[in-house]
């Protein structure tokens, strides 16, 4: 068969795949990460395979000391330590030594409203495109991963090729953290060849060795409540400007790092000081200015600083072999897993189909061309990585 033909198989699969996943649901504590899961395997075990459905709960986190703590971040997580967990994990042995492939993407969908959690989960397929939450962020990027096979099965090639599709991305990575645990534990990630992993994460079909991190950050400054010319107000005024002005440094300081400050609250009054003033913010941290630097410049403002446990670094990665001859030196402009596997100095690479501007709205979706454009440039990569 012919590479032309390969991605025309390969299209239709996607399509027909990403179709089934979108009204699963695959949101967070909703039973259809377990049933989008099993789509997934069914279609893996067709394609011969060999598959584990990995159910795990918090107890197994618990081990790991990078573990996320969502519900640091957002009371609507709270619970997390009772809700079961799905990953699903794929081998494709050669039976010959040689490099190993991790193939990785979340199955689990972004949240707009909490209120109403499913809307428009419903996919819809035009002329040119599929509608439905998760389209592009990034179920149709996790199906075209399942599609290796499919070229595989055409070239001559040795090493071990490892898909994980994880849940929990959106609320930190204990998903991908977990997918690491079991690797190790099983041996995957111990070999004298090269070890890599690609995330199919919405990257314009860019190739990307380095991603953003995310800072999440709660200020709060206390004060009491005296007359409005009381001297000691202005201290609390000061300590309030020396954050936004390390906050505007930051932002002007680096191109790609970005500050949002969402929330500020506290007072009753405008004549007198705010007795408990609260800010929450996220900082889109660079690997120039990273979390540690960044949560440092945060510290010395004087005011009281809580990171919550969500935290994710900004990656760049190097020594990568997958997809050197497309790169161009592009960043992935948002945070991913990429650290997890960064942190077990596993080179990785951000690469997938359709744009980070369609992710997490309502009316998402995957324009038909970058599916194919993605399993194009995907399958050229995998050939050179395992020549």
């Amino acid at each position: 068969m012919n590479s032309d033909d390969i991605v025309s198989k390969s299209y239709s699969e996607v399509i027909n795949l990403t179709k089934q996943l979108i009204p699963s649901h695959p949101m967070y504590a909703n039973h259809g990460q377990f049933e989008g899961q099993k789509i997934l395997q069914d279609y893996l075990n067709s394609k011969g395979w060999t598959t584990y459905l990995d159910e795990y709960g918090f107890e197994d986190l618990k081990k790991n000391e990078i573990m996320k703590k969502p519900w640091e971040y957002d009371d609507y997580y709270k619970g997390y330590e009772k809700i079961k967990k799905y990953n699903l994990y794929g081998i494709l042995d050669s039976g010959i030594p040689g490099k190993t492939l991790i193939l990785n993407g979340h199955i689990d969908v972004d949240i707009i409203d909490k209120d109403n959690p499913l809307e428009n989960c419903e996919p819809y397929l035009s002329s040119d495109r599929l509608w439905g939450r998760g389209s592009t962020d990034m179920l149709s990027g996790l199906c075209s991963l399942a599609t290796i096979k499919n070229y595989l099965d055409n070239i001559s090639w040795s090493g071990k090729v490892i898909y994980t599709a994880v849940v929990d991305e959106e609320i930190g990575g204990n998903g991908s953290i977990r997918a690491c645990q079991w690797m190790r534990e099983k041996g995957f990630l111990e070999s004298e060849y090269p070890i890599e992993c690609i995330i199919s994460e919405p990257s314009d079909c860019n190739i990307c060795y380095e991603t953003l991190g995310f800072l999440p950050f709660i200020i709060s400054c206390k004060s009491q409540i005296k007359h409005m010319n009381g001297e000691g107000n202005k201290m609390n005024f000061f300590k309030l400007t020396n954050i936004f002005n390390e906050l505007a440094k930051l932002q002007i300081s680096d191109d790609e790092l970005n500050v949002n400050v969402g929330y500020i609250h506290g007072g009753n009054d405008a004549s007198l000081p705010m007795e408990d003033l609260l800010l929450k913010g996220v900082i889109a941290t660079t690997a120039e200015h990273n979390n540690d630097y960044v949560e440092k410049v945060l510290s010395d403002c004087g005011a009281d600083i809580f990171i919550p446990g969500i935290s994710i670094n900004a990656v760049k990665s190097s020594n990568n072999i997958f997809g050197k001859s497309l790169y161009k030196g592009d960043l992935f402009k948002s945070s991913c897993d990429a650290s997890v596997f960064y942190n077990h100095n596993i080179p990785v690479c951000v690469f997938g189909p359709g744009s980070l501007e369609q992710a997490h709205t309502r009316k998402e979706y995957i324009l038909l061309s970058e599916i194919e454009r993605y399993l194009t440039q995907f399958y050229k990569c995998v050939r050179e990585y395992f020549d």
